[in-house]
């Protein structure tokens, strides 16, 4: 997705630092362009609150964004700033969940990703 121009920034529930050690662990920090969670005073603990601070940190386009997730708040976070969001059916939500939410689509497989959120940003 980057060789393609896209930035790939993390929005995650969990608390921000926690989310860079697991990052850090699994060896896969610089693939991202930015890393972005909530904060031990309980700032940016609401998706859509965190999704707003990272649109407007990076001047982004909401328009050619995709929040890719596995759960409702992650929908949630894409459908309150005006992107599109993308469900994935490999982490701890189910399908039903996400399409309640209103999920603009579905990824069932991790090989799936790039193509299926370099076509949703086109407006494919």
């Amino acid at each position: 997705m980057r060789q393609a121009g896209a930035q790939l920034l993390l929005p995650t529930s969990k608390r921000r630092n926690f989310a860079e050690l697991i990052l850090d662990h699994l060896e896969i920090t610089q693939f991202f362009d930015g890393i972005y969670g909530s904060e031990a005073s309980g700032v940016l603990d609401y998706k859509p609150d965190l999704v707003a601070h990272i649109v407007e940190r990076h001047s982004l386009n909401q328009s050619h964004c995709v929040m890719v997730g596995d759960r409702r708040y992650d929908v949630a976070g894409a459908n309150a700033n005006s992107m599109r969001a993308l469900g994935v059916l490999w982490g701890y939500g189910r399908r039903e969940e996400l399409e309640a939410a209103g999920a603009d689509g579905f990824v069932a497989e991790p090989d799936e990703l790039s193509k299926a959120a370099l076509a949703m940003a086109a407006g494919n």
